[in-house]
């Protein structure tokens, strides 16, 4: 039993939002925090996990944040050449052609504070495991900790969305034993796109698979308008914001996939110091 005035204020300050790089935090209300979950969610090959990498890689290199990755859904080198890629700016055939050694001079910058794990169908225990032994290394938990993504996630229970809902409670409770923002990254039901209206904008919540939004605090969904090169953002759930669970209310970014790199709308570059 705790009485409200005796939260510590180690304990509150740690919920203080993130460096919010896109701007859908001030927009919004749609801050990630940190001892809470938040979980970006989208059709197949819309853009989470470059999105996800680019964001960690800004928190490392421009707010000094540490963050353990859990890269289930993507392997090593694909995972090298982005990072290298927000890095750098460069397009992904200038980074496949640099030495090695140039890339790895450039990443250089990033330290050990960005830690990966690249287990394929990573359990809750290895999970686990990961955040001891970073906390072992560093003597402190992640500020930021990515499962990418939840569905690669194996657990004991035989019904795949009942499984999928065990891990995002565990998750939640990760979260607030930890102070980490325990980032997840998810799928939504494919739409018929005979039948889309409106033309391209993000995922409501309805759609997100398995129903398994209900834990997090703060819910993303998200759309890549590859024609116009625009990332769309949907707060479709946020605790203290301006949610709209239908997806049709979303923030708009530009987005430069081949560079791993975002823009305003005036194209400025995103992800800088604050």
């Amino acid at each position: 039993m705790q009485r409200l005035q005796r939260i510590s204020s180690r304990k509150l300050s740690a919920s203080e939002p993130l460096p919010d790089l896109t701007g859908i935090g001030s927009k919004f209300g749609a801050y990630f925090r940190r001892g809470q979950t938040a979980m970006i969610a989208a059709d197949p090959n819309n853009g989470k996990s470059p999105l996800a990498l680019w964001h960690c890689v800004n928190w490392v290199r421009h707010h000094n944040l540490r963050v353990l990755y859990f890269s289930a859904d993507t392997d090593e080198y694909t995972t090298w050449k982005r990072a290298a890629m927000a890095v750098t700016g460069q397009p992904k055939s200038h980074v496949e052609r640099m030495p090695k050694s140039q890339v790895s001079t450039a990443l250089a910058g990033l330290g050990g504070r960005l830690s990966f794990s690249f287990e394929t169908d990573p359990t809750y225990q290895h999970l686990m495991e990961e955040v001891v032994a970073f906390f072992e290394l560093w003597g402190d938990y992640p500020d930021v900790i990515v499962i990418d993504n939840l569905m690669d996630v194996i657990g004991d229970n035989e019904d795949e969305y009942g499984g999928m809902r065990d891990h995002t409670k565990a998750f939640k409770r990760l979260a607030r034993a930890t102070d980490s923002l325990v980032l997840i990254l998810h799928h939504c039901n494919e739409e018929d796109q005979a039948k889309r209206k409106g033309g391209i904008k993000p995922p409501s919540r309805g759609r997100i698979t398995g129903k398994v939004s209900q834990k997090a605090e703060l819910v993303v969904t998200i759309a890549y308008d590859g024609f116009a090169k625009l990332m769309l953002m949907a707060p479709v759930k946020v605790r203290d914001g301006t949610p709209d669970d239908t997806g049709e209310t979303y923030h708009t970014i530009r987005s430069d996939p081949e560079r791993m790199q975002f823009f305003d709308m005036d194209y400025q570059r995103l992800g800088g110091a604050a």
